[in-house]
């Protein structure tokens, strides 16, 4: 936001409305490339008859974008070529967040701005094998009847099914690189989910919140102590990145995949298994490379592909049943699901003051992922905690006043699911009525506040099985 020309700023979970109304503009001021358009896409017709509604003024409340500052952003960007939209990882943290990756989709599409130089690209990616799975028939994959596009089961479904004690439930779950009581949403209910579980394995180099839900902790080296790659794309090509051992394992503590083989071969399932420890599943990965592993253990980084090629749709057509950008989905329309991007309520349910009879939570509460720290990792690193020792919750300067709340203030902050303690911080980067907790925090090793105690869990994404994260109706007091 510092280093931007403009910033708009939107409403948590707007991105759909504004989406939709950016297109009516494109379409309707007749900004689109309809040279690109006709040649290279589908659905155009319906798209145009879909969003004939969905104009700047019915996107302003949903929004809190002005009517004249949407129309602006549709001209700035249907006609600087080439122009970019980059989708962040905040979107998949609503339950509209499919729809709100399709509508950044169609806008691409419309302005002719995908791979081509400066636009959205297909990069050049190195190829691997696929992950070694059982054949389980689709229609008996756990809730397949409530996400058919997803090829993998959303955890929400997995929780959903324990907490329920469904006749297909998961029984015995293995974590690892994850750590689910910490990032799903409400967690209250996922750790009841993981109570249901006959068998709770995690391995992990660190204490965490599931850890301390596990009948077993197996100790995993880290990446610096056994071998990994990495798959990388650039301008200059895909290419693989080699990570060396540079210290011997700790303890007891062993390479996951040696571990994961271990363990199939004693319940005998290994065979098939297309590798049995480190080495041979990294070899395996980069087979359809053609790069041999004592080349990459001897060059640590390899370029597999050439250099990035745009407009490969001119020649080969789009990875897409008909060839083509498909606006109209048909594959969604026969799964069940709406064939155009849909304005939803992004948290599944109205939220809001102005809609509102129940004043207890007045605030809406979103999420913040401080930049020095990934997911819930890197807080028990001294050098990084104090630079950011705790996480704080961030009200506008009013909301603080009418709290009796100063900086630095302890306070809880309460929703219909939990409350947690957490040190205040006035900004006027937010808007009144908006405020924003930092995430990652509530691991045994940092032993503070973990915004996911608040979010709920009771609406998904209809495609994906996305939670409402980063938007919830709070309150905050003066502790």
């Amino acid at each position: 936001v510092q280093q931007a020309d403009k910033w708009i700023r939107i409403n948590p979970g707007g991105d759909v409305a504004l989406g939709l109304a950016m297109i009516h503009v494109i379409i309707k001021e007749a900004l689109y490339d309809k040279a690109y358009v006709e040649t290279y896409t589908t659905g155009f017709d319906a798209l145009a008859r879909h969003v004939r509604d969905f104009n700047p003024g019915w996107a302003e409340p949903l929004t809190g974008i002005p009517k004249k500052e949407i129309e602006d952003l549709s001209w700035t960007y249907a006609t600087t070529k080439p122009a970019t939209i980059y989708e962040g990882n905040g979107l998949d943290m609503y339950v509209s967040g499919v729809d709100a990756v399709r509508t950044i989709a169609i806008l691409i599409g419309l302005t002719g701005n995908l791979d081509v130089p400066g636009g959205n690209v297909f990069m050049p990616f190195a190829p691997q094998s696929p992950l070694p799975a059982s054949a389980l028939p689709v229609e008996n994959r756990l809730w397949h009847d409530r996400f058919p596009l997803f090829g993998e089961v959303p955890f929400p479904a997995v929780k959903e099914s324990l907490l329920r004690k469904e006749d297909n439930r998961p029984r015995a779950m293995i974590v690892h690189h994850s750590n689910p009581v910490l990032v799903q949403a409400n967690e209250k209910r996922t750790r009841q989910a993981l109570k249901n579980l006959d068998f709770l394995m995690v391995g992990d180099i660190f204490p965490t919140s599931t850890t301390e839900m596990a009948d077993l902790v197996l100790p995993i080296t880290s990446d610096f102590e056994s071998y990994g790659y990495r798959a990388y794309a650039s301008i200059e090509g895909g290419f693989l990145a080699l990570a060396r051992p540079i210290a011997s394992p700790v303890g007891e503590s062993r390479p996951v995949f040696e571990v994961e083989y271990e363990l199939a071969e004693r319940m005998g399932l290994h065979r098939g298994y297309p590798f049995h420890d480190t080495l041979s599943w990294l070899k395996y990965m980069i087979r359809p490379t053609g790069v041999s592993f004592e080349r990459l253990e001897k060059e640590q980084i390899v370029y597999v592909t050439p250099p990035i090629q745009y407009r490969k749709h001119e020649e080969k057509g789009f990875n897409t049943p008909s060839g083509k950008l498909e606006f109209y989905s048909r594959l969604f329309k026969a799964s069940g699901q709406d064939p155009l991007p849909i304005y939803s309520e992004p948290a599944g349910e109205p939220l809001g003051v102005n809609i509102r009879s129940d004043k207890e939570f007045p605030l809406l509460g979103s999420s913040k992922r401080p930049a020095q720290f990934v997911h819930t990792k890197f807080k028990n690193i001294d050098a990084l905690s104090r630079l950011y020792p705790e996480p704080l919750v961030r009200l506008h300067p009013n909301d603080a006043s009418d709290r009796g709340i100063g900086e630095g203030d302890e306070v809880y902050v309460i929703s219909q699911r939990g409350e947690i303690t957490l040190k205040a911080s006035l900004s006027e980067d937010t808007r009144p009525g908006l405020v924003w907790v930092d995430f990652g925090w509530g691991n045994p090793t940092d032993n503070k506040a973990s915004i996911n105690v608040l979010v709920n869990d009771a609406h998904f994404d209809p495609v994906s099985g996305g939670t409402p994260n980063r938007l919830f109706e709070c309150e905050v007091k003066k502790r």
